[in-house]
């Protein structure tokens, strides 16, 4: 079968490293700042806590709820402590009871590992940044860390996440776990499972979880499980798929073949189907057709019909008919017309959202969506980054097309364009406020005709 497997994961985004929310931090480090930067990342607000250029605090607007969710998994509280402290939470600190209900070095450990991943959420997923002078009160203070060494660290962690996305869908792989952390992962994963769905059954963080799932499915611990509609969709390749033929970024992920069952012909309907029967090999004689399988063109078998004056001759593979299996591929400037449609409707949704929520904040979580598109569509999506009102880069998106066969261009280029909005407007239905998705939705209305479909 021909090409290469489509990506499901796409490139990885910029490194951690090299984003704004890093040059920003290490900046005021370095200028002995006293300061909060305060970032709205696409599943909470984070803050990060800045004394005379000294990294204090790394918070997030979702640390209450992570605490008691992952001290219930650890077996530190029971189920009527985790709930008596979530009625607390609603109107008071809960650090306090944390204290003396938790073991001290299990608290100590949980409260580090949350600030590294709260310091890796907002050094790679942050959006805009807000600067305050704000002193920093708050619960989980480090002391005495190495700023910039810390920095690296938690921009490693992040960059390694970012290898399994959380519509990955993982299950076993056919090497053992070895160590403690592994087996809990492993031993979590009873089920083929998407990854957004299995982080908060473990008792570890959440970008520290997709980076030990990478390190498992290079070693083979973990596979990914391919859903059933994409291998509809991707048939030609579906079935070849193989470890060494699967790309991903800096790791070789086996992939797990979806399981399919094949009923047994009823013997009821055995004679029937028998006159559905592919008789070609022997039907006729040699007057009535004949095919052309010259070497050069076994990749696509023409079927040629015989003139009554050329009885012995072939029509040349030029003249001969194509049989056509779907749409005929766009062109070039039909296929630029659509993503300027769609750059259209994006850019007045970022606005939208931004008005809303903040600058930049539109722009970030629909790069987020970008990054994250669905398997079938990430040939389409991959290696693209948005301008600052949202717009997809026109070269690079009909660059992604021309790498992908005919055949799918059409599809590619509408349903994954579609996609695209649609996955914005129901991120939008969960952020904004009714009067906002209205003109959202107004917007919206009728890019689907504008493009054709």
């Amino acid at each position: 079968m021909g090409g290469r497997p489509p990506t499901a994961w796409g490139p990885l985004p910029e490194k951690a490293q090299d984003s704004n929310a890093t040059r920003t931090l290490l900046r005021l480090i370095e200028g002995g700042a006293t300061a909060c930067l305060r970032a709205i990342c696409a599943d909470a607000t984070l803050a990060i806590h800045l004394d005379r250029g000294v990294l204090l605090a790394a918070e997030a607007s979702d640390d209450t709820a992570h605490y008691l969710r992952r001290f219930r998994l650890e077996g530190a509280l029971t189920d009527r402590q985790m709930r008596e402290m979530q009625a607390l939470a609603a109107t008071d600190p809960i650090f306090g009871s944390l204290l003396d209900a938790v073991e001290v070095g299990l608290l100590e450990r949980v409260l580090q590992e949350r600030f590294r991943d709260n310091l890796a959420r907002f050094l790679g997923g942050s959006a805009s940044l807000q600067q305050t002078t704000e002193a920093p009160f708050v619960d989980n203070l480090r002391w005495g860390i190495d700023a910039k060494k810390t920095i690296d660290e938690a921009a490693t962690l992040w960059n390694a996440s970012l290898a399994v996305p959380l519509e990955f869908e993982l299950t076993r792989g056919t090497e053992a776990p070895k160590a403690a952390n592994e087996r809990k992962l492993f031993d979590t994963l009873t089920a083929p499972m998407p990854v957004a769905q299995l982080l908060p059954r473990l008792p570890m963080e959440p970008i520290a979880a997709r980076a030990l799932a990478a390190t498992l499915l290079a070693k083979r611990v973990l596979r990914i499980q391919l859903p059933a509609a994409d291998k509809d969709e991707d048939t030609e390749v579906a079935d070849e798929l193989t470890p060494d033929e699967t790309p991903v970024p800096a790791l070789s992920v086996p992939v797990a073949k979806p399981t399919t069952t094949r009923p047994e012909p009823l013997e009821d309907f055995e004679e029937e189907m028998d006159a559905f029967t592919d008789h070609d090999g022997t039907r006729g004689d040699e007057n009535e057709g004949i095919f052309s399988t010259e070497q050069h063109n076994l990749d696509q078998v023409h079927v040629s019909l015989i003139d009554d004056e050329k009885e012995d001759e072939p029509i040349e593979v030029e003249e001969a008919p194509q049989a056509k299996f779907a749409a005929p591929p766009p062109s070039e400037q039909e296929a630029q017309e659509k993503i300027l449609v769609i750059n259209e409707v994006l850019a007045g949704i970022v606005e939208i959202f931004d008005e809303e929520t903040g600058p930049g904040t539109g722009r970030a979580a629909l790069q987020i969506l970008l990054d994250g598109a669905p398997a079938r569509f990430a040939a389409l999506l991959q290696d693209l980054q948005l301008d600052d009102e949202g717009r997809l880069p026109v070269p690079g998106v009909l660059e992604n097309l021309r790498q992908r066969p005919n055949f799918e261009h059409r599809r590619l280029i509408t349903d994954g364009l579609a996609d695209l909005v649609e996955r914005m407007l129901s991120v939008a239905a969960d952020e904004l406020s009714d009067p906002a998705i209205d003109r959202m939705l107004e917007h919206a209305a009728g890019y689907r005709q504008r493009m054709g479909l």
